[in-house]
């Protein structure tokens, strides 16, 4: 991860999906450029953790709602920063240079993808969770 740089993440078991923001209530992963987010310090100030900033619109972020990934304004209100906010770890897959996101305020659920919309799952040992809960990180063009 590049700070001050867009990024896409690419699914590990779907190498030409990425994700994408389909509208503010439903965020995928699709085929094609996907959608670019910058990297920031987590939203909770916990040290260690980041946020998912849309670069096409900043002041809107990746959070987490009734598991559902979204992307919001920060004046969403309610536990916003919070929802917002994960920790990365290696990846559940243990593949070098792809890595999963824990929630922060949902330990052992991670950001996962399920008939392609992104969600947080709770981490299960099989083959399928881990591969759908890892990432690889394509940065873009400084924004």
């Amino acid at each position: 991860m590049v700070q001050g740089h867009a990024s896409v993440w690419v699914s590990q078991n779907y190498s030409a999906r990425k994700w994408k923001i389909v509208s503010d209530e439903t965020v995928k992963i699709e085929e094609g450029a996907g959608s670019a987010f910058r990297v920031v310090p987590g939203l909770t100030g916990e040290k260690g953790t980041v946020s998912f900033e849309d670069a096409a619109r900043p002041g809107r972020y990746l959070r987490h709602a009734g598991y559902a990934m979204r992307c919001h304004s920060s004046s969403h209100g309610g536990p916003f920063a919070l929802d917002a906010t994960f920790r990365p770890r290696p990846a559940l897959t243990g593949e070098p240079g792809f890595v999963s996101y824990e929630s922060v305020n949902f330990p052992s659920r991670y950001i996962s993808h399920r008939g392609f919309h992104l969600r947080i799952e709770h981490a299960e040992d099989s083959t399928l969770h881990r591969n759908d809960a890892s990432f690889r990180i394509e940065t873009s063009a400084r924004y």
